[in-house]
């Protein structure tokens, strides 16, 4: 699989001409890369290492720059988010996302890999995500003001 993938990668980032950009990338010899290729030698950790960066780079890259594109076309970030509560004396989580600029107002903290983008005009004025109908409802500070355990049983 090892040499499928770096040929995946090469393809993916160079088109079909991919072996002598990928090798000067790595600053590699075109004839190692080749081997590697064809499975005549086996492919070095350091070479993997090196290509674990490099795609953490273009993904960091292509993630700002999706982030700005989807800006520029009237999307807005909303995510999740805890916050310190006093009276429980732990972290909640606030029961709607929030834009990244509402949470650093109201001192809470984005929870991870909960990011999504959503037309403006699904927040409101404060940076919340609107409630829909499934929701739960909200007090001025975005947070529940009475938790139920939903509608009652007619038994």
């Amino acid at each position: 699989m090892s040499k499928e993938l770096l040929k995946q990668i090469g393809e993916n980032w160079f088109g079909d001409q991919w072996q002598g950009p990928l090798a000067r990338e790595l600053s590699v010899g075109e004839r190692s890369l080749r081997r590697w290729v064809a499975g005549t030698d086996g492919i070095p950790e350091g070479i993997w290492r090196d290509l674990l960066l490099r795609l953490e780079a273009r993904y960091n890259y292509a993630k700002f720059y999706l982030g700005e594109v989807k800006s520029i076309l009237g999307q807005v970030q909303v995510c999740s988010f805890q916050r310190w509560d006093s009276a429980r004396g732990e972290n909640v989580q606030g029961p709607c996302k929030s834009t990244p600029a509402r949470i650093a107002k109201i001192g809470g903290e984005p929870i991870l890999n909960t990011s999504e983008w959503v037309p403006a005009d699904a927040v409101d004025a404060e940076g919340r995500l609107k409630p829909t109908a499934f929701s739960p409802s909200l007090s001025g500070d975005g947070f529940q003001t009475q938790v139920t355990d939903g509608p009652k049983s007619s038994r």
